[in-house]
């Protein structure tokens, strides 16, 4: 990460040698501090996987899940509270997957974070909250492989969501609240993208939708307040 003071890092990695048939595998690291580094690599451990990274209050903390070869449905949930803390999820093959990260604060604001969700697959769901009231300086990113996947983000102020799908019946939804900029790019048929956005009292919000091969694809964009910058593209 940025600093390298005072830090703590802790792994995990399951197989599926390490569960008896009937076992759902589940992994969950929770830490309390800044600076702090949390992995789980979960490879072929089968159907109902679960993981969970819980960093509940700090600065500097970076979380990393993997998950593979799963064969079905896997979970996975980031917790992060504070500023500029970053979460990574990655989750290959299998299908009904979901990715959920939260990046916000107990109070006040939580600014300056980066989160970054992959899935290679199909009906996978990936939700990206950077939500907290006045937060800013943060940036959100899916990216998804397959049919049938779900994004979404939300964001409040002066923050950055980017939002790549390829494949097919692909929905991405991103809601922000004031001076933001948002992305969404889509490839493939009979896709479905979505962006609001609200305030933008300083400096305008920004968005743009891009679909290729858009047969039977609907881009929406929705900008409340003044000055603000839209783009959809269709090819």
């Amino acid at each position: 990460m940025k600093h390298k003071f005072s830090t703590i890092s802790l792994a995990i990695t399951l197989s599926y040698a390490a569960f008896p048939a009937f076992a759902a595998p589940m992994a969950e690291i929770v830490q309390h501090r800044s600076s702090q580094f949390a992995t789980i690599d979960q490879v072929s451990v089968g159907d109902d996987t679960y993981a969970k990274i819980n960093q509940g209050g700090g600065t500097y903390n970076d979380s990393s899940i993997m998950q593979s070869n799963t064969g079905g449905t896997t979970s996975a949930d980031v917790l992060q509270r504070g500023n500029s803390n970053s979460a990574f999820v990655q989750q290959e093959d299998g299908s009904d997957s979901r990715v959920t990260i939260k990046q916000q604060a107990s109070s006040g604001s939580s600014d300056n974070n980066y989160a970054t969700a992959y899935q290679n697959g199909w009906s996978h769901t990936a939700t990206i909250n950077q939500d907290s009231y006045g937060s800013a300086g943060n940036y959100a990113n899916i990216s998804q492989t397959g049919s049938y996947n779900e994004a979404t983000v939300n964001q409040t102020e002066a923050n950055i969501a980017d939002v790549t799908q390829n494949g097919h019946y692909l929905t991405a939804l991103v809601t922000q609240m004031g001076e933001n900029t948002a992305d969404v790019t889509q490839s493939g048929y009979a896709h479905t993208a979505n962006i609001y956005q609200s305030g933008g009292r300083i400096s305008p919000n920004t968005a743009s939708v891009n679909q290729t091969a858009g047969v039977a694809s609907v881009g929406n964009i929705t900008q409340t307040g003044y000055a603000h910058n839209a783009t959809i593209s269709q090819n």
